[in-house]
């Protein structure tokens, strides 16, 4: 295991993925979202996801994409299609 103090390339790695995840949160769709909205939002947890895989959280690189895909199939209706 490595310490995130003892890796800057790992440190750097979490801040990326905190940072993903502040922008992510920070537009999260509500019930009737812009489509380049929940494309965005879509995109930065996928991102999170691979960020999270590459520092080995392989359970936060799950729940990433699983929140990304429960997009697909959660029923939001898109007030303006791309």
């Amino acid at each position: 295991m490595v310490k995130l103090n003892d890796d800057p390339i790992a440190w750097t790695t979490a801040q990326a993925r905190d940072l993903l995840i502040s922008l992510a949160n920070a537009i999260e769709p509500g019930r009737r979202p812009p489509a380049a909205q929940l494309s965005m939002y879509g995109t930065l947890l996928e991102v999170a996801a691979h960020t999270a895989g590459v520092a080995g959280d392989r359970r936060g690189a799950a729940d990433y994409l699983g929140e990304a895909t429960c997009l697909l199939y959660s029923g939001i209706v898109i007030d303006d299609p791309l």
